[in-house]
């Protein structure tokens, strides 16, 4: 993944590539990557590309730290015509070198040091206080200001997507949250996302979204359905529009089942739209193919997950969340029972 690709990514998600402004953030940085067997080099939030040798991080911050490798950064030339303008991680002490945004030089070799796939990189979120949250920042599931049936608990084995270790659990069906003063200002919200866990294996379930009062007195803005992840510490992404939210308001989410939730923040994009009905491998048709990628998907989320367009296409039998049952319409299609053009089969409301 490139540098642009890796800041476009945190971005999506509500945050930005890390910044390291001091001893203490690098020490906290090296010793959450210690342990990492996947990536070899991790991008960070520093670049000089709008002024060569004028290092900048993408919040803003004063660059009065650094931990460059011994002779960096020096914006090399020699097979990257463009210089080197992204600053990455590159050994396990956990300093820093400047590279070209994708790795490499696409005229230069393409050799293991320089190859984009051992890119890790290493996202960050900025949290307002507890007097005020920004709706269009992580809200973290623990920081609720009221409750009924839910505990604060702690991730013994969550994945990468979870991002620290607390969430609320303990939920069970009519159990809720609220968060008071959640801002909505500098624009209108209209998508909202929640990371959580459902343990089932093929049961949606389904967070009830209401602003300025509960479900008999405020207004219902989504229902959020919570993927399958079939164990507690698998966190995922759950999407769902919501209608153009603006000015300062208390969130109030009603659970239909047991879920962990994470945190949850909202998005001034609107939630994407299938690309082409069915297609859950992406690759730019329909075909039983794409039930095999969904019932992969289901079967080992973690080794076959399918993209999040691709869960969007895939969404094809009427009901929310990607299922068997959308794996078994597919196979329809491609028998012949049920035609292409009659998907998705129902209207979801």
């Amino acid at each position: 993944m490139t540098w642009t690709e890796a800041e476009e990514y945190c971005e999506s998600l509500g945050g930005h590539l890390v910044t390291i402004t001091s001893k203490e953030e690098d020490e906290f940085i090296l010793n959450t990557i210690a342990d990492n067997e996947t990536s070899l080099y991790f991008w960070i939030g520093g670049s000089d590309s709008r002024e060569e040798g004028k290092w900048e991080w993408v919040t803003g911050e004063e660059w009065d730290y650094n931990h460059w490798k011994s002779g960096q950064p020096n914006d090399y030339k020699g097979w990257c015509k463009e210089g080197q303008d992204y600053a990455v991680i590159v050994d396990k002490d956990g300093r820093w070198e400047d590279c070209p945004d994708d790795g490499y030089d696409s005229d230069g070799p393409k050799n293991a040091y320089f190859d984009p796939a051992d890119y890790g990189f290493i996202c960050e979120w900025d949290y307002v206080t507890t007097d005020g949250k920004n709706a269009y920042d992580r809200i973290q599931g623990e920081a609720y200001d009221d409750g009924y049936g839910i505990q604060i608990a702690g991730i013994s084995n969550g994945d990468a997507t979870s991002s620290d270790g607390g969430v609320i659990g303990w939920i069970s069906k009519g159990s809720y949250a609220i968060y008071k003063d959640v801002n909505f200002s500098g624009g209108s919200a209209k998508q909202m996302i929640i990371c959580a866990s459902n343990p089932t294996t093929d049961t949606i379930r389904n967070v009830s979204v209401y602003i300025d009062g509960d479900n008999e007195t405020g207004s219902l803005i989504a229902t959020v359905p919570i993927q399958p992840t079939k164990i507690w510490n698998n966190y995922v992404i759950n999407t769902q529009a919501v209608g153009n939210i603006t000015g300062v308001h208390d969130v109030f989410l009603l659970f239909d089942g047991g879920v962990n939730l994470d945190y949850f923040y909202f998005s001034k994009e609107k939630a994407a739209i299938a690309t082409l009905v069915g297609d859950a491998n992406c690759d730019g048709k329909t075909s039983v193919a794409d039930a095999v990628a969904i019932l992969q998907s289901i079967g080992n989320r973690d080794k076959y997950a399918l993209s999040e367009q691709g869960m969007i296409n895939a969404d094809v039998d009427g009901n929310a969340g990607v299922t068997g049952m959308d794996a078994l319409v597919l196979q329809q299609v491609d028998s012949g029972m049920i035609k292409l053009e009659e998907l998705p089969l129902n209207s979801i409301g």
